[in-house]
């Protein structure tokens, strides 16, 4: 009986063992690290709209992403991440641009004035888009800002001057 006993509770001390490592396993600490692009940091005021981006998009990937799609269980990249995302970038050159007339980026300026056209959503959906977005193509004026872009977008570079770092420990 007594070697039962002790076949028994070493047992269950193996599984205990076993469980604290696969929790372990599974409950990594994830951070992310903001990263600017060496090829703006010599303008402080596009380090800072893009710092806003990227924090945005740290937002996205720790909290809102799965407040927005309760029922995903990993995050994924979306497009209503990337239209959020873009969107603050915009308004804080805007207001960035308010407070300093004098300053200027050439793809910031230009993304401030998609911004305030009509056809931003169109804009982030044709420049930025993934396999990973689950968003219809026909919900978007993409004929109509086809030819808008023609006017306006000519010679257009999409940027993306700033990431993220994830980190696991």
């Amino acid at each position: 009986m007594k070697h039962i006993n002790l076949i028994l509770i070493v047992f269950i001390f193996i599984i205990a063992v076993l469980a604290v490592q696969q929790v372990r396993a599974e409950d990594k600490t994830v951070i992310y690290k903001v990263v600017i692009s060496e090829e703006v940091m010599t303008d402080a005021h596009a380090v800072a709209a893009w710092r806003e981006y990227a924090q945005a998009k740290k937002k996205w990937r720790e909290e809102l992403f799965f407040q927005t799609f309760p029922d995903e269980k990993k995050y994924r990249y979306s497009y209503r991440e990337e239209l959020d995302c873009r969107k603050r970038l915009a308004e804080y050159w805007i207001d960035l641009k308010e407070g300093n007339p004098g300053i200027s980026n050439s793809y910031l300026d230009q993304l401030a004035q998609i911004y305030n056209s009509l056809y931003f959503p169109e804009y982030v959906y044709k420049y930025f888009r993934s396999g990973s977005w689950e968003v219809r193509k026909n919900r978007f004026r993409l004929d109509e800002f086809k030819e808008w872009a023609k006017e306006n977008l000519d010679g257009h570079d999409p940027k993306t001057y700033s990431h993220l770092d994830k980190i696991e420990f």
